[in-house]
């Protein structure tokens, strides 16, 4: 899982973003630019993904981003904020403005998914399934759903194929690996995994004739 670098003001633990992140990603937080450039010019290797909360930086903004894009320009640079903050008008930044903090975590892991093979995350419309560790969030929650890993390898198959019919074969190969597993039990797992995604976007429904189909109910794929 990538490091993120973050730039945030220091804030009680409910407004602050580095409490928000910390259990979802590594992070190194910088509580001034000052304090950032000086750590970083010793740094070998830039961040993959340096957040920044934009609110708290705007009169430093232009200087900062002179320096940050000459030092690494491969580097994923994202001004955030929540609602009610103004972020400011730059051209060839990437912004990110979300209701509530714990949407950008979200975001991240999504974004991950998308941009790295190798991520153990796995994304489909307003659901995140972090393989490694075997949960699940929601964009609607805060809080992870822990699964067993059976569930969570059910999960992963079924977001990886989505709205195609995945036969009883289909999922004991790819699931338990050609150990025989029973209809009921199969059926028991898919319950429980459509208990943790009651709420979102997505379905598991069953497909007449033998199997399961992933159908996602949303635009946002």
């Amino acid at each position: 899982m990538s490091v993120v670098w973050l730039l945030e003001a220091p804030r009680q633990i409910e407004e602050s973003l580095l409490y928000t992140l910390v259990g979802d990603f590594p992070v190194r937080a910088f509580a001034s630019i000052r304090n950032f450039l000086r750590i970083a010019s010793t740094s070998t290797s830039g961040p993959k993904v340096c957040l920044l909360r934009a609110v708290d930086f705007e009169d430093d903004l232009d200087n900062f981003l002179l320096v940050f894009h000459l030092k690494w320009p491969s580097s994923r640079l994202l001004l955030v904020g929540v609602e009610g903050e103004k972020l400011p008008g730059v051209s060839g930044v990437e912004y990110l403005q979300v209701k509530n903090l714990h949407e950008i975590a979200f975001y991240l892991m999504r974004s991950e998914s998308s941009r790295d093979e190798k991520s153990h995350f796995v994304h489909l419309g307003d659901v995140v399934l972090d393989v490694e560790s075997a949960r699940l969030k929601l964009t609607s929650q805060a809080d992870w759903l822990y699964l067993t890993p059976k569930e969570s390898q059910l999960l992963k198959v079924l977001l990886k194929n989505p709205e195609s019919c995945m036969s009883h074969q289909d999922l004991s190969e790819l699931v338990w690996k050609g150990v025989k597993v029973s209809p009921r039990s199969l059926a028991s797992h898919i319950s429980r995994v459509r208990k943790y995604l009651s709420g979102s976007s997505i379905q598991i429904q069953n497909v007449y004739g033998g199997g399961y189909q992933l159908t996602l109910h949303s635009s946002d794929m």
